[in-house]
């Protein structure tokens, strides 16, 4: 079992290079990989009806998020009490032993598409008892070395966090089959945990924390060398690394919380920021120089908004930012630009996706609000510089789930969104670094999901035109907002490995999954045929 280990060791790391032109063939449509809520498109109203329907939305974001709130601050309250058990954090740099299980199959999962004549080959890497989650489907949890799998092991999963709640960032050995704490954080949510991420080619592990202030709270970005157990602490959140390692970028984390719950960090009941109508001059992406340490602000929520031909609609709103993403090859990022109260819809939230230099230069937008308000989420980049999303394209008649599709978007907003292929979007999608396969798995109420709580991982070969479903993965029960369990399932160092959430034993689990000869055969080759000859195989040692 230990020799699964082998299977996230990386290539070694090369200098980010300029992104090649995108090809434009559907075999070659994508190459590499944001949470984003679905919103649909409703007829314009105005006068009494349009304040009637706005106040109707506002009402009912704000209760969704009251809800999860209310839960954060009862179980603060009642842990202050000694009502609720508090958890008893692991002391630090202490490897714990741990026996690594294979991934539970139940009988009976192959399901439409999924007619392997063997199981996918998967282990549990965390900890029986232990609730662990890794970052994000575009955020790779293995470090460069490929000897850590970076995790953030929650103190409960039965509420989001409150101020001083503290989870821990913990290293998973997978020679040793070992976990340790390096890092305790109160600079956490439920969707991305602590925001691991890792340097791009050393095996310094990044976080957030959290930072008091006399008005309120706010997140910002710890490194952790686990080498010499020492930490650094900066003054700005962190978001996404630069391919280089030369700075990080983020938005504010705690006005994340505005649009979307369980994504920024957490806030206490009084002192929360909210930005004024219109288009915030003194916030906006942040760059931090992770050598000298110096914050500047790379592009306002102004400059953002500026940039768009909607100008004036945009400032008819709030505008606040989501996710930030740069692209793998440096040089440009995207960042979702979400608007809420607009003229035109209040009290709607609505998204658009922006495009700049990680100078701050050469503002695009790459797709607006009403290509979005189809139906979409979770834009990621590819590794040729174009844009991977779920997303309803103006070609497809229907709306909502069925006709999500996977898409290319230019990241200079020339040309409308691209299928690509037939196929109906879902989930978190990314592609291998060859461009051949993507991987995805599916929300439960997309059409993939099955009356348990269980979802499909999708595995689809673009060049052989195939679909399979290789595992069924439970993410709780249904209806859990922000406390769901998404897979989020992420490619490993080596093109062949994922790594994905999952609830095992009901808890939070990390699993990695070998994708062995799945993804060694010829496009169009069955998994039931005999390999051929120049397909090469996976050892017999492995699983």
């Amino acid at each position: 079992m230990r020799d699964f280990a082998r299977l996230t060791m990386p290539a070694p790391p090369s200098a980010a290079a300029p992104c090649p032109a995108p090809p434009r063939s559907v075999a070659a449509t994508a190459v590499s990989s944001n949470n984003a809520t679905t919103t649909l498109s409703a007829p314009a109203l105005s006068g009494p009806a349009a304040r009637l329907r706005g106040r109707l939305l506002t009402t009912r974001r704000l209760v969704k998020n009251l809800e999860e709130e209310s839960r954060a601050f009862a179980g603060a309250a009642l842990r202050r009490v000694g009502l609720e058990r508090r958890h008893a954090p692991a002391p630090l740099f202490e490897p714990v032993p741990f026996d690594v299980r294979p991934f539970p199959h139940r009988a009976g999962d192959r399901i439409e598409g999924s007619d392997d004549a063997e199981e996918l080959r998967a282990i549990v890497a965390t900890p029986a008892g232990d609730a662990c989650m890794h970052t994000f489907f575009d955020v790779c949890p293995i470090s460069p070395s490929g000897r850590y799998l970076a995790v953030t092991r929650l103190p409960f999963e039965h509420r989001g966090p409150w101020p001083g709640d503290m989870a821990e960032v913990c290293l998973v050995d997978l020679c040793a089959w070992t976990i340790q704490a390096v890092y305790r954080t109160s600079g956490w949510a439920l969707q991305l945990g602590a925001n691991l991420q890792w340097h791009p080619t050393s095996d310094i592990l990044y976080t957030n924390d959290l930072k008091v202030e006399p008005r309120g709270y706010r997140g910002v970005g710890v490194a952790i060398d686990p080498a010499d157990r020492s930490c650094r602490r900066y003054d700005a959140p962190f978001y996404a690394v630069d391919p280089s390692g030369r700075f990080m970028l983020g938005p504010a984390l705690d006005l994340v919380n505005r649009t979307q719950y369980g994504y920024g960090v957490p806030e206490g009941l009084f002192g929360r920021r909210r930005l004024a109508r219109g288009a915030a001059g003194d916030e906006g992406i942040w760059r931090t120089d992770l050598e000298s340490g110096r914050v500047e602000l790379l592009a306002s929520i102004a400059d953002l908004v500026d940039a768009s031909p909607a100008r004036a609609l945009l400032r008819s709103g709030v505008n606040y930012l989501f996710h930030t993403k740069i692209a793998p090859c440096g040089g440009r990022l995207f960042q979702v630009l979400r608007s809420i109260d607009l003229a035109d819809r209040p009290g709607a939230v609505r998204s658009r996706i922006m495009t700049l230099d990680t100078d701050g230069g050469h503002v695009r937008e790459a797709l607006p609000h009403e290509a979005w308000d189809r139906g979409g989420h979770h834009p990621s980049w590819l590794a040729d510089g174009d844009i991977l999303m779920n997303l309803v394209p103006d070609s497809v008649p229907e709306t909502a789930a069925e006709g999500m599709r996977f898409v290319r978007i230019a990241q200079d907003g020339s040309g409308s969104p691209e299928p690509i292929g037939p196929w109906r979007g879902s989930g978190h999608p990314s592609v291998d670094p060859t461009g051949r396969f993507l991987v995805t798995d599916a929300y439960l109420n997309e059409g993939f999901g099955a009356p348990d709580g269980r979802a499909p991982l999708r595995l689809i070969d673009l060049a052989g035109g195939r679909e399979r479903h290789v595992l069924q993965l439970d993410c709780g029960p249904p209806n859990l907002r922000a406390r769901r369990v998404d897979p989020h399932p992420v490619w490993g160092r080596d093109g062949r490995s994922l790594i994905l959430n999952t609830v095992i034993d009901g808890r939070r689990q990390v699993v990695i999954a070998d994708l062995g000869d799945r993804i060694d055969r010829p496009p169009g080759e069955r998994p039931t045929d005999p390999p051929s000859p120049a397909t090469p195989g996976v050892s017999s040692d492995v699983g």
